[in-house]
């Protein structure tokens, strides 16, 4: 109700550094669906900022039936929204992400939006190119490994060392 209504709330949430129960006044942009649970994108009035907040870590939560907030005109939820690679807040430092996949899951990716910047080229061997828009690299990380072998991940180069990284522990698991 204080999303529809634009009333301002106050509850109690965990600070992200030291995980210390903090008391925050917030007004509630918009609730979104993502990894099975709710996250509630609110301006946090002290901070000067819009957060992130997971709805189940909210508590002692009140709604000021007596105020209330204006939308801001420029507030957008799809610049927070990375399609299927989280709620990451868009800024200047968006980065180009190119992944080879192999011809067997060309089908796969090409049938498949993850993300409003995609951009696929198919390739003379029959494999595709995906290139990608991104301001966070976490999720597209576990993504592509989710791909094995079957993805090559060629830009930026600090995200496939990440994912080399990883493959590389994975494996040793394996050997030892």
């Amino acid at each position: 109700q204080a999303v529809a209504n634009l009333r301002p709330l106050d509850c109690r949430y965990p600070a992200a550094d030291t995980g210390a129960i903090q008391r925050l006044e917030v007004h509630p942009y918009a609730l979104l669906l993502y990894k099975d649970a709710i996250h509630c994108l609110a301006y946090d009035t002290a901070a000067d900022e819009v957060r992130d907040l997971v709805l189940d870590a909210l508590t002692d939560t009140r709604v000021q039936n007596d105020a209330r907030f204006e939308l801001p005109e420029d507030f957008c939820v799809d610049t927070y929204v990375q399609g299927q690679f989280g709620i990451w807040r868009t800024g200047a430092t968006v980065r180009q992400v190119e992944i080879d996949f192999d011809a067997s899951v060309r089908d796969y990716v090409l049938t498949r939006r993850v993300h409003p910047s995609q951009r696929t080229e198919l390739l003379a061997d029959g494999s595709v190119r995906m290139i990608l828009e991104l301001s966070d690299l976490t999720e597209v990380a576990s993504w592509i490994l989710g791909f094995g072998s079957q993805a090559e991940v060629l830009a930026p180069i600090d995200l496939r060392e990440r994912v080399a990284a990883e493959l590389s522990r994975a494996v040793g698991r394996y050997h030892s």
